[in-house]
């Protein structure tokens, strides 16, 4: 959005607006999150049993989604209807009934974890940093996410313990790129994880992640990529009237231990590659000062 100079007083001080109701909320939420943990620990105690938290985490991701400024969007890749497993997922619900499905997503920001997880019951893989994050890291920890720390040798533990979820029916999200991106390409994908479904003869089922800004162009808000800070992504994202998510979801991939899966991830990612290309285009996102709109 283009502003002329009479005119950026006005925004600057409509965000700070935003930002300000924002944050009230946001307090009122955290303070509901950790209510709502304490009573389950306390109902665990009771009934003498982990009880589920999935469907409560997924009410709560939507919320959060809903106080962050995100519009959703789900809709199916062009490439979905010509798929032989396309009845497999129940498309006027998009991916609310699937069960059992390994799914793989691109990476772009922490706001992937409360996009997706407000569409589908899912256990989280993620780095072990966000079971410190405020609210993103309470409710991902109460959802059951696996967290794994960054060279740490625990590919074969996590990947045994993805295929023990699956196995139980249970959706699990990875992030094969293992890091996060600007958004408008796909980074390397690694395969070494996907190789549980292969294991479980589970279906994968590919998404691709896309954040718009109100002008339908690729966000440069919702990224957080590199050196960026918490706080201060979220800051600016508070100022932010709208972000929409999309969600494109893509065939399920049918897979089993003889499959090769170095070859699927490779064509995966150029799925989502070209979903990206063609509702982003192929320019590298330029990024904002954060200088000049850091807190």
């Amino acid at each position: 959005m283009d502003l002329d100079q009479a005119t950026i007083p006005f925004v600057i001080m409509l965000a700070n607006a935003r930002r300000l109701v924002r944050i009230l909320l946001f307090a009122l939420f955290l303070t509901l999150c950790i209510s709502t943990a304490l009573l389950f620990r306390v109902a665990d105690i009771v009934v003498r049993r982990h009880l589920d938290r999935a469907y409560v985490a997924r009410i709560y991701l939507k919320w959060l989604c809903r106080l962050c400024g995100m519009r959703l969007q789900v809709q199916f890749a062009p490439d979905y209807n010509h798929s032989k497993q396309a009845s497999l997922v129940n498309q006027p619900n998009g991916l609310k009934h699937i069960r059992g499905h390994l799914i793989i997503s691109n990476h772009v920001s922490w706001l992937d974890i409360p996009v997706l997880g407000s569409q589908a019951p899912l256990k989280f893989l993620s780095k072990a940093e966000v079971r410190n994050w405020p609210v993103i890291g309470l409710i991902a920890g109460a959802a059951g996410t696996l967290f794994i720390k960054r060279g740490s040798g625990q590919s074969e533990s996590i990947k045994h313990q993805i295929q023990e979820k699956l196995a139980q029916n249970q959706n699990v999200l990875v992030f094969p790129e293992g890091t996060t991106s600007d958004g408008t390409s796909i980074k390397r994908m690694h395969p070494r994880l996907l190789a549980s479904a292969c294991n479980a003869e589970k279906l994968i089922q590919p998404l691709t992640v896309m954040y718009l800004d109100e002008d339908n162009r690729p966000s440069r808000i919702a990224p957080f990529i590199g050196d960026d800070e918490f706080h201060k992504h979220v800051w600016r994202l508070f100022g932010q009237a709208r972000v929409t998510a999309v969600i494109e979801i893509h065939p399920p991939v049918t897979v089993t231990p003889e499959t090769d899966i170095a070859e699927v991830t490779h064509k995966i990612q150029q799925r989502m590659q070209a979903s990206i290309e063609r509702r982003l285009g192929s320019q590298p996102l330029q990024r904002l000062d954060q200088a000049s709109i850091a807190p």
